[in-house]
């Protein structure tokens, strides 16, 4: 299957704050946490393009940077597709958010702290999100009592 690749953004604020968005998914029909992203447009000239266009288009903000910090296979059985993964330091409001299609986003703002926690404590269950939170944070699972993690 031939799709363009995919973009994720981890948006810090300089209040040490996640930028999240909520939005309705169809598969778990409800509504999930997660961080802004998307399909890389045929005009998107690189995956930093994109994530910038993004990450403005989901958020209606803007950052100081947008850094690169590596790209998964979200599915290598059916696709050559790459997810690629920034991350957007300094983020703040810059202009009105502008929907694709059906969009429909609400924006949330968690600690940084709180961050780990709702990775696996099942409140961000998005794999792609979680993945793109490993790559930014280093986040590593709970050590199991008695067990190996």
């Amino acid at each position: 299957i031939d799709t363009p690749d995919w973009i994720n953004v981890v948006p810090i604020t300089d209040d040490g704050e996640l930028v999240c968005i909520e939005q309705f998914r169809h598969g778990p029909d409800e509504i999930t946490l997660e961080i802004p992203g998307g399909m890389m447009d045929p005009e998107d000239g690189s995956p930093e393009e994109a994530a910038w266009r993004e990450f403005r288009e989901e958020t209606g903000y803007t950052a100081r940077t947008m850094r690169s910090v590596g790209w998964i296979h979200p599915n290598p059985a059916l696709q050559a597709t790459r997810c690629h993964t920034f991350v957007a330091e300094g983020a703040r409001p810059h202009g009105p958010q502008e929907f694709d299609g059906s969009e429909d986003i609400d924006l949330r703002h968690v600690p940084l702290a709180d961050v780990p926690r709702l990775a696996t404590d099942g409140t961000i269950t998005h794999a792609l999100v979680v993945v793109a939170l490993a790559f930014a944070f280093g986040l590593q699972p709970p050590r199991v009592p008695g067990g190996e993690s």
